[in-house]
């Protein structure tokens, strides 16, 4: 063989490996890029994990967003110390599968095992839960970076660049797809699977054979086993705002809307009349307004309340705003939602700044969680806004869940109110006990109720400063404590 045949022949020899280096190469950058995906896709779904036993509160968000970052820092440094290892390649497919494998497992008991730490409470409840369910996939996932990053070979800072970039636009894709696609048509179970097959997906092509078949046959097994679903169970369905049940009650009419984990409505299949103890209190409060013509309900919940006075008040027009489209398609099948009652989708306080009428009544029912109103529906600013909308005669009714005389949330939205209107009272059934308590405010007194008392430590609601979330949660302490 001459010279150069021989050169020729050495060139060839070179760009192959070199092709499949860079091959090689690519397909651990996908494997950054599924892990990143899953961790953000972990992170995105937790919260509906936790909404049916702690709510959808600012404490599961910053408990889960906590938890994520004290676990990535954990992997990192982990991935780092293990990165001298002579056996990287095979560490990187245990780590990649062991995170995976544990993804999948939360998509079987996730919900239970939150449900037993019911009795933590709002507060260190969803620390907990976390701590258990997110750390581990999350501390493997991120220690495959550092590994990946020592296995490949180049400039130290351009390979360490080049492999967490690929890891945050993972995070990125898998941000994106889990609130605009994954959770809104594949629910809790549906998106961790999604996310898991992704990752064993990509194990597959760095050549993991193995494990990653191993890991697709498990996804499908999941997937084919009966899920024996409860048939009083007419509706569940978890996207971004909440996730939503509306269950039967045995042989009877009765139809019960859960929003995450509070009940926040129930009907009677045909009858008009609320079910609810403190929603049968509307007919109170419509009674207080002479000439009722135009009404408006923030929050729709099952709608029982606007129903109502539609029946009630045939000529008076009812408008109610509902900021989540499945809750008003579950009432329109399941909660004999009709056309006669206009409901607007979007946030109350945006759509009802926009709005140019006036209403005679105006009822604020928005909740979000355990007890939580959504704090820009209390404040000063809000209030000033619906001061605005009301009629001469009209009343804004608010209802507050609490302690008739020992609640820090309702005295504070009563003082709150009272910035803005002169007339408050007080609507609740008799009792020392925790309920739904309705503050009625107008311009004129109020011939129902009992007059508030404001202590001097309360503070005013201001959208720069309204701590709901915290009050609502330490109150919930104070009576587990008791």
């Amino acid at each position: 063989m001459t010279k150069e045949k021989k050169s020729k022949k050495n060139i060839d020899i070179k760009s192959a490996i070199n092709s499949e280096q860079r091959l090689t190469n690519f397909s651990y950058l996908l494997l950054l890029l599924a892990l990143g995906a899953q961790t953000m896709i972990l992170e995105l779904t937790m919260p509906r994990i936790l909404a049916p036993t702690f709510g959808n509160t600012l404490f599961c968000w910053t408990a889960i967003i906590t938890v994520v970052l004290i676990a990535l820092s954990i992997g990192y440094y982990l991935g780092g110390l293990l990165a001298t290892q002579n056996n990287i390649k095979r560490l990187i497919g245990l780590f990649s599968a062991l995170s995976a494998v544990w993804v999948l497992g939360l998509s079987l008991v996730g919900e239970s095992i939150t449900s037993y730490l019911s009795e933590l409470g709002l507060m260190l409840g969803p620390l907990v839960a976390a701590l258990l369910l997110s750390t581990v996939p999350a501390i493997f996932a991120a220690a495959v970076v550092p590994l990946v990053v020592e296995m490949r070979l180049g400039e130290p800072g351009r390979v360490a660049g080049q492999c967490y970039a690929w890891s945050t636009l993972g995070s990125i894709f898998g941000a994106f797809l889990t609130g605009y696609i994954l959770l809104p048509h594949l629910g809790i179970s549906g998106t961790l699977l999604i996310s898991a097959g992704i990752v064993f997906i990509s194990l597959l092509i760095i050549g993991k054979r193995v494990i990653g078949l191993a890991g697709l046959l498990l996804i499908f097994i999941i997937k084919i086993i009966p899920s024996n679903p409860d048939p009083g169970i007419l509706f569940d369905k978890s996207n971004g705002y909440h996730r939503i049940r509306i269950i039967a009650s045995g042989n009877t009419n009765m139809r019960t809307l859960f929003l995450d984990s509070t009940i926040e409505g129930a009907v009677e299949i045909g009858n008009s009349y609320p079910i609810l103890n403190y929603q049968k209190k509307i007919q109170q409060i419509a009674e207080l307004i002479p000439g009722l013509s135009r009404s408006l309900f923030i929050g729709g919940g099952s709608f029982s309340m606007p129903k109502y006075i539609k029946a009630r008040y045939p000529t008076t027009s009812v408008d109610v705003i509902e900021i989540d489209p499945d809750v008003i398609n579950a009432a329109y099948k399941y909660l004999e939602l009709h056309n006669e009652v206009n409901v607007l989708v979007g946030d109350g306080r945006n759509v009802l700044k926009h709005r140019s009428l006036t209403y005679d009544l105006i009822v604020n029912d928005a909740f979000h969680g355990v007890r939580n109103i959504p704090f820009h529906l209390v404040t000063k600013e809000f209030t000033k806004i619906v001061k605005e909308k009301l009629s001469s005669h009209g009343i804004y009714a608010v209802n507050v869940m609490g302690h008739p005389t020992k609640s820090n949330l309702v005295n504070t939205i009563v003082k709150t109110i009272m910035e803005e209107f002169e007339y408050l009272s007080l609507l609740y059934d008799r009792g020392n006990t925790e309920q739904n308590i309705w503050i009625l405010a107008s311009s004129y007194p109020i011939k129902t109720g009992i007059s508030p008392r404001i202590g001097e430590f309360d503070k005013v609601l201001t959208d720069n400063k309204a701590p709901v979330e915290f009050l609502v949660a330490t109150e919930l302490l104070h009576e587990r404590l008791k």
